[in-house]
């Protein structure tokens, strides 16, 4: 073989005009991904901020409470407050302060970038020759 055929080179034109067909489509999913994630993202936050708001007046009610508590441990004498009584009462203080509640977050994946194409309009910069030396 001295060279391509026709029919080969035919279909590589063929293909790469596929190519760039599929490649414009490609782009076309890519900003609508792109733009839901940013519409998710837009209506996902205050709801998140919400919640957080929620979760946080939970605390501050618990936190509080364990002021209080607090407050009704110191008044009483150091008999009772070293006695059965006293320490799970003070346990009772710990939990209060201590509540397990986390602020919610969403991890939401990152906008998705263009791949590197082929230079689809000039493919003689990156196809070999078709026939030696050329």
């Amino acid at each position: 073989m001295k060279k391509l055929s026709k029919e080969q080179v035919s279909a590589v034109t063929a293909t790469i005009e596929s190519c760039s067909e599929i490649q414009q489509k490609i782009e076309r999913l890519i900003e609508g991904y792109n733009q839901r994630v940013e519409e998710f993202n837009d209506a996902l936050q205050p709801v998140l901020d919400e919640y957080n708001e929620k979760v946080a007046a939970i605390r501050e009610i618990y936190q509080e409470a364990a002021n209080d508590a607090q407050s009704y441990f110191d008044e009483r004498s150091d008999t009772w407050q070293e006695g059965e009584k006293g320490e799970v009462y003070a346990e009772w203080i710990n939990q209060l302060e201590n509540v397990d509640l986390e602020d919610l977050e969403v991890e939401v994946p990152d906008r998705l970038d263009e791949p590197m194409y082929h230079d689809w309009e000039n493919p003689e910069s990156w196809l070999p020759p078709n026939s030696p030396g050329e």
